[in-house]
């Protein structure tokens, strides 16, 4: 029905802002592009052939993806030894 699809019509829309917001750099068209292939396989006609409900779906994989990543390195870097500031180098002995 056209209601339906103007609510996720409109989904979409509002989803595109936190990816926008959190990868700044990345094209609006780029956005798109990898959110169908996400959505879809890299696979000829992709962009043309995805639903809106589909990059939703994208979209909120890859903000989870995000934010687990930004996750993962916050627990690696509490996990890490507190060094003062200083970095470890790989060729550095201790004496």
């Amino acid at each position: 029905p056209f209601s339906h699809r103007l609510s996720v019509h409109d989904e979409l829309i509002e989803s595109l802002i936190e990816p926008r917001r959190v990868l700044p750099s990345m094209r609006l068209g780029q956005l798109i592009a990898n959110m169908t292939t996400v959505a879809r396989g890299a696979v000829s006609g992709a962009v043309w052939e995805a639903e809106d409900d589909e990059l939703v779906g994208a979209i909120r994989w890859h903000l989870q993806q995000l934010a687990s990543r930004v996750a993962a390195e916050d627990a690696e870097s509490a996990a890490a030894p507190d060094r003062g500031g200083i970095t470890a180098s790989r060729n550095s002995t201790s004496h």
